[in-house]
């Protein structure tokens, strides 16, 4: 199920479809399908629901490797992935030594994945990828400041004029 997520990902980004828009609907299948485990106490189902989310693990590690390496600076990436390991364990042992019941574990991976369907939305409209009117937002921000002088943002990129430096 790994591969076919990693298929799918692949087949969807050859056909035009960003990363970062892709992650957005593999989260939302993570959660509902984390929430259907939680939910429902058919066999079938459970099954069904965790052959999905082995789907979504496939396409959620490479949409995430293309979106850390569109977003985070080359030069501190080894930095800013160490800081982010610590929270990630921290709640991975929050989970393992809360000894909730198999449905609440499920229950508390589903709400997670909510959040991170919030904050990917986030930075989705940061890319420029939502409507204005949803974000309020008047101009694309920009996603990354190489040393070369040049910015990407979004799909386009562009030389930053010495004014701006």
């Amino acid at each position: 199920c790994c591969m076919l997520g990693t298929s799918v990902f692949a087949i969807l980004t050859s056909m035009g479809v960003r990363p970062s828009l892709l992650l957005v609907s593999v989260l939302m299948l993570s959660a509902a399908s984390c929430l259907i485990i939680a939910q429902t106490s058919n066999d079938t189902m459970s099954y069904t629901a965790m052959l999905l989310f082995e789907a979504c693990i496939g396409a959620y590690y490479p949409a995430m490797s293309t979106l850390k390496g569109s977003v985070v600076p080359e030069d501190q990436r080894a930095a800013i992935y160490s800081v982010f390991r610590l929270p990630l364990n921290l709640v991975v042992l929050l989970n393992l030594f809360s000894n909730l019941r198999f449905e609440q574990s499920f229950g508390v991976c589903a709400v997670m994945l909510a959040l991170s369907i919030v904050l990917q939305l986030r930075v989705v409209a940061w890319e420029g990828g939502i409507s204005h009117a949803v974000w309020r937002s008047k101009e694309p921000r920009l996603i990354l400041k190489r040393k070369d002088s040049t910015v990407v943002d979004g799909n386009v990129t562009r030389e930053i004029s010495e004014k701006h430096h």
